[in-house]
């Protein structure tokens, strides 16, 4: 791996940030906030604890930001912003 190339995303981080951030698209469609806080509280801790790449770490960080920003004011930009996170998260080099 070249010096400058970004640590890979390991394969159980991608398979449980994806299934998180499904379930909190699947939250703010159900306008449950509460839970979907909840949700976000988990993958903020295991984006800071298990995403390498610390680039790709504060986009997931900066994305979960816009999504609680959102949330209760515009569902569309919050689930917008998780499906695109999802992308992200499962389109990543392991």
């Amino acid at each position: 791996m070249p010096p400058d190339t970004p640590p890979p995303l390991p394969a159980d981080v991608r398979d449980v940030l994806a299934q998180l951030l499904t379930a909190a698209d699947d939250s703010v469609a159900a306008s449950e906030h509460d839970d979907t806080q909840a949700i976000l509280d988990t993958v903020e801790t295991v984006v800071r604890n298990k995403v390498p790449d610390p680039d790709e770490r504060e986009r997931l960080l900066a994305g979960c930001g816009t999504v609680r920003d959102a949330l209760g004011s515009d569902s569309g930009i919050a689930q917008g912003y998780l499906r695109s996170m999802r992308r992200r998260v499962r389109d990543a080099p392991t």
